[in-house]
């Protein structure tokens, strides 16, 4: 899937089996740059409170926490390439309209229908989006 860098608009289709129904979703994909900030700033969190609670017994207990979660949580923050502003459709089961929540996504989205607790798989419609590319 390929989509431009930066703020997108683009229609999407909630779909349970063979139930479809369209919706739309606001997504930023994020440049390389944009991507070694946030794991950064989300290392240097880690870090900082590693640096704070050393001082607690037991000192090496946090020392070797901070150690782990800190490579881990950049890890994973660096490979988060899309971020869900916002959202929404309409569950194709149950016809309940449906708002999703901002945050790091994959492609495809799954949500689940908060009336009839359905998963429902999202994906991209590229040929129906006007990206200028």
């Amino acid at each position: 899937m390929t989509i431009p860098l930066g703020e997108n608009s683009i229609c999407v289709d909630f779909s349970f089996y063979e139930h479809h129904s369209p919706g739309s979703v606001k997504v930023r994909r994020l440049n390389g740059k944009e991507r070694v900030l946030r794991s950064a700033k989300r290392a240097l969190v880690v870090v900082g409170c590693t640096a704070v609670a050393i001082v607690i017994p037991p000192h090496i207990v946090w020392l070797l926490l901070g150690l782990i979660v800190a490579p881990l949580l950049t890890y994973f923050t660096f490979r988060q390439e899309y971020l869900l502003l916002d959202g929404s459709g309409s569950c194709p089961v149950c016809k309940t309209e449906l708002a999703l929540e901002p945050g790091a996504i994959q492609w495809p989205i799954r949500e689940n229908c908060r009336s009839c607790h359905r998963e429902l798989e999202i994906v991209a419609e590229l040929s129906k989006t006007n990206l200028a590319l």
